[in-house]
């Protein structure tokens, strides 16, 4: 083959190999993207689970058991998660509402419990907090849910 009877080949190849590096190019942003939420995502519920966990029964502390109050744990928790998941909703929309789900564990070393979903024996007073969040790839446009998970236990600090 002659390389002066190349020029054609060269244009044909552009043609078709243009539209596919930007179809991928496209994708890796979204890829990106995704991790990125996903990371601001976790760290609400992080937030969420910690905040809910602070809510102990102090009366019950008194007496030397360590204790949730579960409704205003369960409050505090989705509170913050919302607060936090706020910023992230107005930078990228998503098709749909951020469901949170909340489950409160007073457990004990007397008393054990499990989480349900995951399984875990748990024997300290314990906030899980769950996230689904609608979101759509940017450039592709394409639906995505998100799901993150957190959890936060009570530990009891040993006095000197």
């Amino acid at each position: 083959m002659n390389p002066k009877d190349s020029g054609g080949a060269v244009t044909v190849m552009v043609v078709i190999m243009l539209p596919l590096f930007l179809l991928s190019l496209a994708l890796v942003l979204d890829v990106g993207l995704l991790f990125i939420t996903r990371t601001q995502a976790q760290a609400a519920v992080d937030m969420g689970a910690l905040a809910g966990v602070q809510e102990l029964d102090w009366d019950a502390a008194a007496r030397g058991v360590l204790q949730l109050r579960p409704e205003e744990a369960e409050r505090s928790a989705k509170e913050w998660t919302l607060r936090n998941l706020e910023a992230l909703r107005r930078a990228r929309p998503g098709p749909g509402d951020v469901f949170i789900k909340v489950e409160v564990y007073n457990a004990s070393p007397d008393q054990p419990m499990t989480v349900r979903g995951t399984g875990r024996v748990i024997s300290t007073p314990t906030v899980r907090v769950e996230a689904k969040i609608p979101t759509t790839l940017l450039l592709l446009s394409l639906p995505v849910e998100l799901k993150v998970a957190a959890d936060a236990s009570v530990v009891r600090s040993e006095t000197r």
